[in-house]
C-alpha cells in the first residue's frame, strides 16, 4: 500500500512540475507548418523582441535565398498566435529584416535593408531602408 501511495505521490509531483500538457501557445497544426519552415528555409523562432514595451513583437530568423512572399502566409499560418502582433523575420541570406503585421484580412509585409545586431533590440529593429512592400490576403494568397 505504502509503495502505491509513493508512486501515486510521484506521478502527481511529475505532472505538477511538468505540466499534464505544453506550455506552447502553438496547436499541432502550426507544429507541422514550422517543421517544414526549419527545414525548407532554415527558419529559427526567436520568440520575443528584447525591450518590447507593447509584449507583441517577435522575432524569427532565417537564411533562404526565396523571396518574402514565398514563404509569408505559411509563416503567418505558424506563428501568429494573435492578429495584434509584429513579427519581424531577419533574412540572413538576402540581408533583409522583414516585418509583417495583419490589416483585417490582409498580410503587411515591409522588406528593409538588414542593420548589424538590429534584432538585438526593438528600439532598432526595422531601422533599415524600406526596400518593398508587399500585401498578401490571408484567405485566398494573393500577392498584391
Amino acid at each position: 500500500m505504502k509503495k502505491l501511495l509513493s508512486i501515486v505521490i510521484c506521478a502527481a509531483l511529475f505532472l505538477s512540475l511538468t505540466g499534464c500538457g505544453s506550455d506552447s501557445p502553438f496547436t499541432d497544426e502550426q507544429k507541422q507548418i514550422q517543421t517544414a519552415l526549419e527545414d525548407s528555409i532554415s527558419l529559427t523562432w526567436m520568440g520575443d523582441v528584447r525591450n518590447d514595451v507593447t509584449e507583441l513583437w517577435r522575432l524569427s530568423e532565417c537564411v533562404t535565398s526565396d523571396d518574402i512572399t514565398a514563404y509569408a502566409l505559411d509563416y503567418y499560418k505558424a506563428y501568429f498566435t494573435s492578429d495584434d502582433e509584429i513579427h519581424a523575420i531577419i533574412n540572413f541570406g538576402l540581408n533583409t529584416t522583414n516585418k509583417l503585421s495583419v490589416f483585417g484580412e490582409s498580410l503587411m509585409i515591409d522588406v528593409y535593408d538588414y542593420v548589424s545586431g538590429e534584432e538585438h533590440d526593438a528600439a532598432t529593429l526595422f531601422g533599415g531602408a524600406l526596400i518593398q512592400s508587399y500585401i498578401i490576403n490571408i484567405n485566398s494568397g494573393e500577392v498584391q
